[in-house]
């Protein structure tokens, strides 16, 4: 009898643990770091015209890194969120960066100083190695995220030529 106890307490406190990301959706705040005291903040900006906000973030307990994608509450300075990533260990999310690199690099060359304007994207980056670096200012989007504005979630689209200025030179 007391194995049965144990056993579904374990089993409750696992679902407790794996639930924790998807748990936040929903969930609204006006201060990250103030209204959720269990996570770290590692870095954020706005999207799309600040409608959206895109959020790294570290839950303290587990050390389990996210990104947090949140919605501006209509007429108010809160933001719920709506949509949650587990980023894998040794990626970064950035979202300066431009979805055909091709184009966007005979454009720069003919309008020197021009930078990416896609703010609808994030995009997953890993360290790359020199052989993947351009002039160590841009890298190779590992993985990449639109905004989807009706669902309001993140929709995984193609990384094919989407590369990321990150200005380590």
């Amino acid at each position: 009898m007391k194995t049965k106890w144990i056993a579904t307490l374990l089993y409750l406190v696992s679902l407790t643990c794996a639930a924790g990301a998807t748990d936040l959706i929903g969930q609204r705040y006006q201060d990250f770091q103030r209204d959720f005291p269990e996570f770290k903040e590692l870095s954020g900006s706005c999207l799309l015209g600040c409608k959206y906000s895109i959020d790294s973030v570290k839950d303290l307990s587990t050390e389990e890194r996210l990104i947090i994608l949140s919605k501006k509450t209509q007429g108010s300075k809160r933001w719920e969120i709506v949509d949650v990533l587990e980023s894998p260990q040794g990626r970064a999310a950035v979202s300066n960066c431009t979805e055909n690199y091709s184009s966007f690099k005979q454009m720069q060359a003919t309008t020197p100083g021009v930078m990416p304007s896609s703010d609808n994207f994030v995009a997953l980056i890993s360290s790359a190695s020199e052989k993947d670096q351009d002039n160590k200012l841009w890298l190779k989007a590992t993985q990449v995220f639109l905004i989807d504005t009706e669902s309001h979630t993140f929709r995984e689209i193609s990384n094919d030529d989407v590369y990321c200025y990150v200005g380590i030179g």
